[in-house]
């Protein structure tokens, strides 16, 4: 897996992010949503944006929807470990078990949360 890249976050969408995770945190679903894509509006290429509205869409079995998500962060940030856990995971849901046992071998057993 390639290293995360530093690129420079603004410190206004940071915090903004920040926000967002506080939200989801909290059980707040829709705010951390709205927030994440303002932060995705202003910065395209938030993988982790991009990444928390894959987990909030899969936890609303929104799992077409959150696909999309995580495949757009794996493509900015493919060493995000938990990206590749949850999109396997959607797969299951999706009744794709092939392209799930695929996300499993891309990944460390400690990030694993299928058997």
């Amino acid at each position: 897996m390639k290293k995360k890249m530093s690129i420079f976050v603004p410190p206004h969408i940071a915090k903004k992010f920040e926000q967002a995770l506080h939200c989801y945190g909290s059980g707040n679903h829709q705010e951390a949503i709205n927030l994440c894509e303002q932060v995705i509006k202003a910065f395209p290429k938030h993988a982790d944006a991009l990444h928390l509205l894959g987990v909030i869409l899969s936890n609303d079995r929104q799992f077409v929807k959150a696909l999309d998500f995580y495949n757009k962060s794996i493509e900015i940030f493919p060493g995000n470990h938990m990206a590749w856990c949850n999109r396997g995971n959607v797969y299951q849901q999706l009744k794709q078990p092939e392209l799930a046992r695929s996300e499993d071998r891309r990944v460390p057993k400690d990030c694993r949360t299928r058997s």
